[in-house]
């Protein structure tokens, strides 16, 4: 497989990043043989990130800052048979954070638009939903 990942400040306050990873991960030995050159379950084949951030560093809003991202996960195998095919799915995050000082105090939207999906399934009646929007708040100080 292949893993890439990046990070660019284009300018002040504004940073852009991604990730994209290809694994071919298949079942080279086993001692079920009905398994063999199957894909590993619940590895997909592609997955990738694209964001941007952005933090104001002069004026009234500094300090403040907001960024976005995509997540895309590429359709898997629930089984070791690969029987029980998940499609793939594409989620949006969101962040608004405020640093002052050493302090940081952010709040996280992971899935944003609150995309229901199906996150894997091992059988026609074993399947799983993913995780709908969900929101964090954090508190850092750094030394």
């Amino acid at each position: 497989g292949a893993e890439l990942e990046g990070r660019w400040n284009i300018g002040e306050g504004l940073s852009v990043y991604g990730s994209y990873t290809r694994l071919d991960a298949k079942v080279r030995r086993s001692t079920d043989a009905a398994s063999l050159g199957k894909r590993v379950a619940l590895v997909p084949k592609e997955s990738a990130s694209l964001g941007a951030d952005y933090t104001f560093t002069a004026g009234a809003l500094s300090g403040f800052g907001f960024g976005a991202g995509v997540r895309y996960n590429g359709g898997i195998y629930g089984d070791i048979y690969n029987d029980w095919y998940t499609p793939s799915f594409t989620l949006f995050d969101a962040s608004v954070h405020y640093d002052r000082g050493p302090w940081r105090l952010q709040v996280n939207a992971a899935n944003a638009a609150d995309k229901k999906y199906v996150s894997a399934c091992n059988s026609a009646t074993w399947c799983y939903y993913g995780y709908p929007r969900t929101v964090t708040a954090s508190l850092r100080y750094q030394w």
